[in-house]
C-alpha cells in the first residue's frame, strides 16, 4: 500500500518484540539501546534485519524483517529507497489510543491484533489476510492471542493534513470511531525500517528536488510581476525619454532573472563532489564494525581507497563480504599485511556509477 508517498508494509512481515526502555534516554541513545536489544535476542547479524520501533511511556514495540521477506511479497528495492517513509501498517494507527484489552485491526492485506493497556501496547500479533472467510480468520487470530473477547477495528481513513501532519481514524463494527491528529516526526521517523545511510540520502534528494521546485516555480512569478510593472510604467511614461528611461531601469532586473534561471538549471543538475565523496565514506562507514579502524581515505570518483588495521584477517573479510553485498557497490579489492595478529589493509572500493 501506498498513500502521499509513504511505503505502508503489512505487519505480518514483521516479527515484533516488546521490551522495557527507561524514559529518559534521548532519541538517539533509545535508539542505540534497542538496537543492542535486537542484536542480542535475533538470531540474525543487525545488518541482515530491517527494523523499526514505537516508544511508549517506558516501553518500546520492536518492529523487524528482513530484506529477502520483504522482497518475497513484492516490494522493490527502488520503490522502497524511493519513499518518503516505509513502514508497517501499526504505525499509522499508532498514535490512537485503544481502548483496554485487545483490539483487532484489518487493512486490505493483514490482520492485526494489538493488546493495549492505558494507551501502551503490551501484546501483538498478526496474520496475512486471504481469500478465507474473515469471519475464520478473526477467530484463528484470537485463538492465537488466546481470547475470545475482542474490539474490532477497521482503518477507515488515513489522511495527510499539511506539511508533516496526518489524521487517521479507526472504525469499530458497531460505527463507532477512534480519530487521531499526529505529526508524522513523532511516529514515522522511528518507524521507518529503512538504515540511518539511506534515510539520509532520500533527505538529502527531497531537500534539492523541493528547492529546485520551488526556483521553478517562483521564477514566471517574478516575470510576470516584472511585466506587469513595466506595463504600468509603460502607460504612465508621456515622453520617450521616460520610456527608455525605464526600460533601462529594468534591464539590470531581466539579467538577474535570466541569472537566477541559470542557477536553478544548475541546481537541478548538481551532483556536489565533496558531497559525493562524503556520502561514499558514510556508506563504508556505516557497516563498519569496530574491530575495523580506517587511518586514511582517498577519494576519487566512484572510487574510495581506504588503508587501516583490524583485529584480524576474518574480521577483515567479513568487513569486505558485507561491502560487496551492499547493491551501491561494483566491487571490492582487499590487500593485506598481517603482523602479530593485526592485519594493515587497503580497500579499494568501486561504485556503481
Amino acid at each position: 500500500m501506498i498513500a502521499y508517498n509513504i511505503l505502508i508494509f503489512p505487519d505480518y512481515l514483521f516479527f515484533n518484540k516488546i521490551i522495557d526502555i527507561p524514559k529518559s534516554l534521548s532519541q538517539k541513545e533509545a535508539r542505540s539501546f534497542i538496537a543492542n536489544e535486537l542484536e542480542v535476542s535475533s538470531p540474525m547479524p543487525l545488518s541482515g534485519l530491517r527494523w523499526g520501533y514505537l516508544r511508549q511511556n517506558g516501553k518500546s514495540l520492536i518492529m523487524a524483517s528482513t530484506p529477502e521477506r520483504i522482497a518475497d511479497a513484492g516490494y522493490t528495492h527502488t520503490e522502497i529507497e524511493n519513499a518518503h517513509y516505509a513502514i508497517p501498517s501499526v504505525a499509522v494507527i499508532s498514535s490512537v489510543k485503544l481502548p483496554n484489552g485487545w483490539n483487532f485491526y484489518e487493512t486490505s492485506d493483514s490482520i492485526t491484533a494489538i493488546y493495549s493497556l492505558d494507551g501502551v501496547y503490551e501484546k501483538i500479533f498478526s496474520i496475512k489476510k486471504t481469500i478465507a472467510d474473515i469471519h475464520d480468520q478473526f477467530s484463528e487470530l484470537a485463538k492465537i492471542c488466546g481470547t475470545k473477547e475482542y474490539l474490532l477495528f477497521k482503518l477507515k481513513e488515513f489522511k495527510k493534513l499539511s506539511f508533516g501532519k496526518y489524521k487517521v481514524v479507526l472504525e469499530e463494527a458497531n460505527g463507532q470511531e477512534l480519530k487521531s491528529t499526529f505529526s508524522s516526526k513523532s511516529y514515522f521517523d522511528t518507524f521507518d525500517i529503512r538504515n540511518f545511510a539511506q534515510i539520509k540520502v532520500q533527505k538529502t534528494k527531497r531537500i534539492k528536488k523541493n528547492l529546485a521546485l520551488f526556483f521553478l516555480k517562483a521564477i514566471p512569478f517574478a516575470i510576470l510581476l516584472l511585466l506587469i510593472f513595466g506595463v504600468y510604467l509603460h502607460f504612465k511614461s508621456n515622453s520617450l525619454d521616460e520610456k527608455t528611461a525605464h526600460i533601462n531601469e529594468l534591464l539590470p532586473e531581466s539579467k538577474k532573472i535570466e541569472g537566477l534561471g541559470e542557477q536553478v538549471i544548475s541546481l537541478r543538475n548538481f551532483s556536489g563532489k565533496t558531497m559525493f565523496n562524503t556520502l561514499m565514506i558514510a556508506k563504508v562507514n556505516a557497516s563498519r564494525p569496530s574491530s575495523v579502524e580506517f587511518l586514511r581515505t582517498y577519494a576519487a570518483v566512484n572510487e574510495l581507497e581506504i588503508t587501516g588495521s583490524a583485529k584480524g584477517l576474518a574480521e577483515l573479510n567479513a568487513y569486505a563480504q558485507t561491502l560487496r553485498e551492499n547493491p551501491e557497490i561494483k566491487g571490492v579489492e582487499v590487500d593485506t599485511l598481517s603482523k602479530s595478529g593485526e592485519a594493515k589493509f587497503t580497500l579499494k572500493i568501486k561504485f556503481k556509477e
